[in-house]
């Protein structure tokens, strides 16, 4: 899925089934600028993003991974933004979030995971993440 800003900079939005961590309903959530332009902070991306997540819980079974490789130095600053965003939703009692930043060997990763707390296996669910992300650290 794709969008253009007021500001003509083109953005990506993907999710993208990841069965390393779930065997189902388990997507990692991708969100590109593509034109490569720098602006000013749009709130319209901010709320169009938001939008595009709220749709993606309509199903309450589904998990959102975020994932953040720090390979060009840029991966913490992406997690920080991605934590501002989920702090300002007016809907956040609706979600839970669980962040991590591991470190592999000198490489760092930022990982989140997001799920709507009336998941029906919320608990094991959570459970499971926190135990993938004991092995990798």
């Amino acid at each position: 899925m794709e969008f253009f800003t007021d500001f003509n900079l083109h953005y990506v939005v993907s999710f993208m089934a990841d069965v390393n961590i779930f065997n189902e309903n388990a997507y990692q959530f991708a969100f590109t600028e593509v034109s490569d332009k720098r602006s000013d902070m749009d709130l319209k991306v901010v709320r169009t993003l938001l939008a595009i997540i709220e749709a993606f819980f309509c199903d309450n079974r589904n998990i959102m991974l975020f994932i953040c490789y720090d390979m060009d130095n840029s991966g913490g600053a992406h997690s920080r933004l991605f934590q501002f965003w989920y702090q300002k939703y007016n809907r956040l009692s609706r979600y839970y979030m669980n962040n991590n930043t591991i470190n592999i060997e000198g490489f760092y990763f930022y990982t989140a995971m997001v799920c709507r707390i009336d998941h029906p296996d919320f608990e094991n669910k959570v459970d499971e993440y926190e135990s993938y992300i004991k092995a990798l650290e």
